[in-house]
């Protein structure tokens, strides 16, 4: 079982859409898998239709007095479950300072949840922070999507450079190019060489991306092909480790 981190120290980039997507494709591939929706925003949570909260505080959730594993929720994609957001991860950085073990805690909720599911997707808040250190050292695979622009390159050089201090067990990195708007010179110049350990797929700026999430109850989940192959070949990139 592995643990996918979808993360990125700016916001922008396209990791909630993007690890929606991924969910969904490694669900409907017949892999049991879930989607842990730790952004305060709660996009994921929303684009999942789930905007009820954890129905617990983080507060009583992060001192062990609930268990995480009776948050998950059930999602209208046969095989994908979510934990939804709620307002109090706001807090997360305040509620793990707190606790003597903190940048260990979130290593310690997935193991229970790691012998129930094939696969689990992080999604992420954006920014370095303590809960960003405690991802890195629970997640086995960081993939992290990137700007074609100067400042999205900047904050990738941040992240691995981050995930480099880390002194043991740093998950593996899997950099791709997200939200590449063809019509630029400088995005198809940067798409046909991003850099060393990019994977090769990147993702489009497409409508089609964003309005398949943003479609109603009765049409969701329902992607055209080509946002289906694109998705399907980053997962392949991603699984068989770039």
């Amino acid at each position: 079982m592995t643990v996918y981190a979808i993360y990125t120290s700016k916001g922008g980039a396209g990791k909630t859409t993007s690890a929606v997507h991924l969910a969904w494709t490694s669900a409907l591939r017949g892999v049991s898998t879930l989607l842990w929706d730790l952004d305060a925003q709660g996009a994921s949570s929303y684009f999942l239709r789930h905007e009820g909260g954890t129905e617990v505080s983080a507060r009583k959730l992060v001192a062990g007095k609930k268990d995480w594993a009776d948050e998950v929720r059930p999602t209208a994609i046969g095989g994908l479950s979510l934990i939804p957001c709620d307002h109090s991860f706001r807090h997360w950085d305040t509620l793990l300072l707190e606790q003597s073990r903190g940048k260990k805690l979130l290593a310690e909720w997935l193991k229970p949840l790691r012998e129930q599911f094939g696969v689990i997707l992080l999604d992420c808040p954006p920014g370095l922070t303590l809960l960003s250190e405690a991802l890195f050292r629970a997640a086995d695979v960081l993939v992290v999507p990137v700007v074609p622009s100067a400042l999205g390159f900047r904050t990738w050089e941040q992240v691995r450079g981050f995930v480099g201090d880390l002194e043991k067990q740093a998950p593996r990195l899997a950099p791709f190019l997200s939200m590449v708007d063809r019509r630029k010179a400088t995005h198809r110049e940067l798409e046909s060489q991003p850099g060393e350990g990019f994977l090769r797929t990147s993702v489009p700026l497409l409508a089609d991306i964003e309005r398949t999430l943003d479609q109603t109850q009765a049409r969701m989940w329902r992607r055209s092909a080509q946002v289906s192959q694109i998705y399907g070949r980053l997962w392949d990139e991603i699984i068989a480790g770039g």
